[in-house]
């Protein structure tokens, strides 16, 4: 019950910071630099994380080095990007999207060596860096099926799978970027909870285009 209340807070925030947003700059005196939020549709996007991992249960707190995990998560076509409204007829410069910041839905698939494995979906806040690289934040609900020795600190239930990330475009297609993945109930929800953080490497592929469309 806590979890759809919390997601339906989190709808309403959006949609009533998204109006705000918008009549803030609807003011006359605002017309030389008018911005608004706006839903696009743009590529599929999909990432590979792979590194190594620590397990942050008590009895092993301080080891670096635990295993290897790997995610593969998926940006679905759509986000929701603040920008200045002449900037819209203009989405490609920044690996497909370039916006003053953007949210968009994620979903993630991990595993371990340990063959515990886990489920996410949630949202990623995009902020590009002076046009050069980005910076990324992704907070999901996660659904964990831990292994029987928890010998990757990954408890089986529900957890908060957080992603925090620096990324770089490399080209039109692909961009590279560096990653710390953590994974507990902090604290907030039932039950014994995970407390999992990897340090990774990934990969991103750009999807081919598709026509740019604005609702």
């Amino acid at each position: 019950m806590k979890i759809i209340v919390f997601l339906i807070f989190i709808l309403f925030s959006m949609n009533v910071f998204s109006a705000r947003f918008n009549d803030s700059f609807s003011n006359e005196k605002f017309n030389s630099e008018q911005g608004k939020l706006q839903l696009e549709i743009v590529p599929w996007e999909a990432q590979l994380y792979c590194g190594a991992y620590m397990n942050n249960k008590n009895d092993t707190t301080g080891k670096f080095f635990n295993g290897i995990s790997y995610v593969v998560s998926f940006s679905l076509p759509i986000i929701l990007g603040a920008d200045y409204k002449e900037n819209y007829s203009n989405y490609d410069n920044n690996f497909g999207i370039n916006r003053i910041l953007w949210i968009r839905p994620v979903i993630s698939v991990g595993l371990t060596n340990r063959s515990s494995s886990f489920f996410a979906f949630g949202n990623k806040i995009v902020f590009p860096i002076a046009n050069v690289f980005n910076v990324s934040y992704n907070l999901s609900m996660s659904w964990v099926e831990g292994s029987l020795y928890n010998f990757d600190g990954l408890v089986s239930g529900l957890n908060f799978f957080h992603v925090f990330s620096i990324e770089k475009r490399i080209s039109k297609k692909i961009k590279l970027s560096l990653s710390t993945q953590h994974l507990s109930n902090g604290k907030l929800l039932k039950g014994e909870g995970s407390n999992h953080t990897s340090f990774v490497f990934s990969m991103g592929y750009k999807f081919k285009r598709i026509k740019n469309k604005n609702f």
